[in-house]
């Protein structure tokens, strides 16, 4: 995958939802997301690399490693994701009113 970051600026080891959904996307491997989106992902995929004894708390926030999260991403486009949601599926038209 590309990385836009700038050469030599060194990757952080912790980051909350906030910071790891703005790095995903700076490293290309979703056109968008938001934190809400990204926690989504942490409750609802099996596949979510970071643990619950992963987490730290941080003042409010929780903080999570980002190299698990950044492995999640990459074996994620290895599985053959496709970048974002994908196209809306129509809905059944409803039937005449009689």
């Amino acid at each position: 995958m590309p990385e836009a970051r700038k050469p030599g600026r060194k990757e952080p080891t912790m980051v909350t939802f906030a910071q790891a959904a703005k790095l995903v996307v700076e490293h290309d491997y979703v056109p968008n997301m938001t934190s809400e989106g990204l926690r989504k992902i942490a409750r609802s995929d099996p596949d979510w690399t970071v643990g619950e004894d992963d987490y730290e708390q941080v003042a409010n926030a929780k903080s999570m490693p980002w190299p698990l999260v950044k492995q999640y991403f990459e074996q994620r486009a290895a599985r053959g994701f496709k970048r974002g949601r994908g196209p809306a599926i129509p809905a059944d038209p409803a039937p005449p009113a009689e």
